[in-house]
């Protein structure tokens, strides 16, 4: 796979190039390494698709032997804010918010995306594991347009979360983030 786009939010570039560059440099690596013909098979009809599962499993196996690690937080709901006399049933089950991996204080996530996901990764969930001391800066892998309609299932593409923050603009909570738009 290459690296054909490349989106900074709110200066992840830079911050990453100057102070998390050992990581960036990997990440480069990584996905330098996967082959494209890995990761798509014939059609019926006889033309290819990429799979997104294979793109996955591929970053995700790679990343892991290179030492990032996936991170999670579990929530601790408040009862605090139910209103009345309403008690919550008590239960076993936990429920926690996952970044798919972390290394030296970068946080990655692989934005192979359903669309109702696109920028709840970068917006919300980098921020979370941020104020919870996990991560200081931000990397998103994400398929550019022409890999995305080539893909197996419809998912979100560079240049729409490149939109997307564009037009949501920065705030002053959100931290340095670089979207890497890959294609095969």
């Amino acid at each position: 796979m290459k690296i054909v786009g490349k989106y900074s939010f709110n200066d992840g570039e830079q911050v990453l190039a100057s102070k998390f560059n050992a990581e960036l440099q990997e990440v480069y690596r990584i996905i330098a390494n996967i082959k494209s013909s890995q990761c798509r098979s014939k059609t019926v009809r006889r033309t290819y698709r990429y799979h997104n599962s294979k793109i996955n499993k591929f970053l995700r196996t790679l990343l892991t032997t290179a030492g990032w690690k996936s991170e999670s937080i579990t929530c601790d709901y408040s009862k605090l804010n139910y209103l009345g006399a309403y008690q919550s049933r008590p239960t076993t089950t936990k429920v926690s918010r996952e970044i798919d991996f972390a290394k030296n204080r970068v946080g990655l996530n692989i934005l192979f995306s359903t669309p109702h996901d696109a920028v709840y990764d970068i917006c919300t969930q980098m921020i979370i594991f941020h104020n919870q001391g996990v991560i200081d800066v931000g990397i998103g892998i994400a398929p550019v347009k022409s890999l995305a309609d080539q893909s197996s299932r419809h998912i979100v593409c560079f240049e729409q979360y490149v939109w997307d923050l564009k037009q949501r603009g920065v705030s002053n909570i959100d931290i340095p983030v670089l979207i890497l738009g890959i294609t095969a």
